[in-house]
């Protein structure tokens, strides 16, 4: 009874990993597609999100700059 339920609670988890998602699409200003999430080149990719009314965000500008 309770390995059938460790099992049920386990592939609940892991289901969703099993089916490919769509990549992530963004446009910037210009038009131009960017697919922030798809494997590359690169080692690694930033996301910065900078809100003027958000307090956190104030915080951290100019550690960014």
């Amino acid at each position: 009874m309770m390995l059938s339920r460790v099992l049920i609670i386990l592939f609940s988890l892991v289901a969703p990993l099993l089916w490919a998602a769509e990549l992530l699409l963004w446009r910037d200003v210009d038009g131009k597609a960017h697919l922030p999430l798809a494997p590359g080149s690169h080692k690694a990719a930033v996301l910065l999100f900078l809100a003027c009314d958000c307090p956190i965000s104030n915080v951290y500008a100019p550690e960014i700059r």
